[in-house]
């Protein structure tokens, strides 16, 4: 659809969002905050490569891609957290940020739908490409997204920076360039938030 135009000349994108705006605006915490946690590991792997930024920055962004970013920096800097004892710290952060990735990129390549029965729901567009069949959009699967699955899968961003804080200092400290590490462990969730809401 679209876009409309107000009196103030102002441009919106419509979409069956704006029946839903707390959810839209912690979609957009999601969605603009996965890019911080990009950054977080870029200070990792500056930290793995012996404070070089230049070359981890260039490393990590001179790739398109999120998926190969991740790939690229853990393949740099895994042998050297694990080496100063901290592979399963390191590792639970790596794997919290590929889960974050999985929900960040739902919502890049969806389209929202007001499901009068059930809520706010979203449509993956890439199925799609992925059938044999005649495009029947209809046919598609509404995928629900409740506001408290997305409160879950916010704080689970955060717990992620968090985790990469708390790596990035302990390797610091470990290595000697600091004296003490200034952050606690995050504790961990009980289980990593659902991608949607069960049918």
């Amino acid at each position: 659809m679209p876009a409309k135009v107000d009196s103030g000349m102002t441009s919106k994108i419509t979409t069956d969002l704006c029946h839903f705006p707390e959810e839209t605006t912690i979609l957009g915490r999601i969605l603009s905050g996965y890019g911080e946690l990009e950054m977080d590991i870029a200070f990792l792997l500056q930290f793995a490569l012996s404070d070089d930024r230049d070359v981890a920055f260039k490393s990590l962004f001179g790739i398109r891609g999120e998926t190969p970013r991740i790939d690229v920096a853990d393949n740099l800097m895994r042998r050297r957290y694990k080496e100063v004892g901290l592979g399963g710290d390191y590792g639970e952060a790596i794997g919290s940020m590929r889960h974050c990735l999985k929900i960040r990129n739902q919502y890049a390549h969806c389209h929202w739908v007001r499901n009068l029965a059930c809520g706010l729901c979203l449509v993956n567009l890439e199925e799609v490409g992925c059938s044999e069949a005649e495009v029947d959009l209809g046919a598609l699967a509404q995928k629900r997204v409740s506001l408290m699955l997305l409160r879950e899968q916010e704080s689970f961003f955060a717990y992620t920076q968090s985790m990469f804080g708390y790596v990035n200092y302990a390797y610091r400290t470990a290595i000697g360039t600091m004296q003490i590490n200034p952050m606690s462990r995050p504790v961990k969730p009980p289980k990593r938030p659902a991608l949607f809401d069960p049918a």
